[in-house]
């Protein structure tokens, strides 16, 4: 497994040794030398997580380091994200944003997890730090911690499904990242107080992820989400570029055998072969009516599901998409509310702050419940 060590933004990473050979400490030496960055090999006040290996066939945290608002990043191996056709090493990053009062006490917190658009990085919601302390400062939200997750991968997007070409996305964010953050940081271990959130891809991963597993989330709240009515898939592949679909086909229409990037995009021409292309693209986000008739069949239910949305989302077929899907899921008895906003496709630091921070106030069992 490779070793990338050097400065994140200018800050220190934490690098486990233990398993690092005399040579490779020597190479990242050298390399922080050169780059004027010896402190990051300062340690994060922290204790020591072991390195573990995808060989091994267990996730773990490769590396850590810690911003200057006490904050983490981690560097984490996953053999679900390792197993893919595309070569990728099997390692992602992630944010975690701890509440004010994490460091003065023992007290455990929920955790919500939020789930990066297309082609965005950690940094996108992890810069959202200040617009959660605003709530936990003004007790408009009780605290919990905040994991920012990117499921970009080779194509910019691996859309948090499990997929030959790309890895299994969903396993790696239900499974491995849980237990990860569950067993790094003081949390509240059990669904009830576990939250699932995105943006865009990742408000698509957020609902598609909450109704497949509830018996690991007890909410969803998703911005802009991708999803599907009847004339969706039409609309949006008039307006997907060919790097968007290439990511699609690989994640919802993958073709192992075929070429790189093992994706499959229809012509849209009506053959019979072409038709099932086109049936899986259109049950990516789409295939709404099957995925409820599942999670209704599930014992466990979530609590509650929010969408919020721009009104000038140049992407019309998310608005559209989404309030089907929230009357889809009100018509099952799922407790849906839903919020449209004067935006575009976006979401901002005022809806952190508000909206978001007062649903999970309202969602999840906290440490005085």
């Amino acid at each position: 497994m490779e070793l990338r060590s050097h400065a994140i933004d200018g800050r220190a990473m934490r690098v486990w040794k233990p398993m690092l050979s005399r040579v490779a400490l020597m190479m990242v030496f050298s390399a922080c030398l050169c780059t004027g960055r010896a402190e990051a090999w300062e340690l994060a006040q922290a204790a020591p997580v072991p390195l573990s290996s995808s060989k091994l066939g267990e996730p773990g945290i490769v590396d850590e380091y810690r911003t200057d608002q006490g904050d983490y990043g981690l560097r984490i191996s996953s053999p679900a994200l390792d197993d893919n056709l595309l070569g990728d090493e099997g390692i992602t990053r992630i944010k975690v944003l701890l509440p004010p009062s994490y460091e003065s006490g023992n007290r455990r917190y929920p955790v919500v997890y939020f789930l990066g658009g297309y082609g965005e990085s950690i940094d996108q919601f992890g810069s959202m730090k200040d617009a959660l302390n605003q709530a936990f400062t003004s007790k408009t939200s009780r605290e919990f911690i905040a994991v920012s997750a990117a499921g970009m991968g080779p194509l910019g997007g691996s859309f948090y499904v499990n997929s030959p070409a790309t890895g299994r996305w969903e396993d790696f964010i239900v499974r491995d990242l849980v237990a990860i953050v569950d067993g790094r940081f003081r949390t509240m271990a059990n669904p009830a107080s576990r939250g699932i959130a995105g943006f865009s891809m990742g408000g698509f991963g957020a609902w598609n992820l909450g109704l497949a597993h509830p018996e690991i989330y007890a909410a969803v709240f998703a911005f802009g989400p991708g999803a599907f009515d009847a004339e969706g898939l039409k609309k949006a592949m008039e307006q997907w570029d060919p790097v968007f679909k290439r990511a699609y086909g690989a994640a919802f229409a993958p073709d192992p055998k075929g070429q790189r990037p093992y994706s499959r995009i229809p012509a849209m021409d009506g053959t019979p072969a072409d038709a099932a292309v086109a049936a899986a693209w259109g049950n990516g986000f789409g295939g709404i009516p099957a995925r409820i008739e599942r999670a209704t069949a599930k014992k466990e239910r979530l609590k509650a599901i929010h969408f919020e949305y721009g009104s000038r989302d140049g992407y019309h077929w998310i608005p559209e998409g989404t309030a089907y899907l929230a009357g889809k899921l009100k018509d099952a008895g799922f407790t849906v509310s839903t919020t449209i906003r004067d935006l575009g496709h976006e979401y901002r630091a005022e809806q952190i702050s508000g909206s978001f921070c007062s649903f999970w106030n309202a969602n999840l069992v906290f440490a005085q419940d």
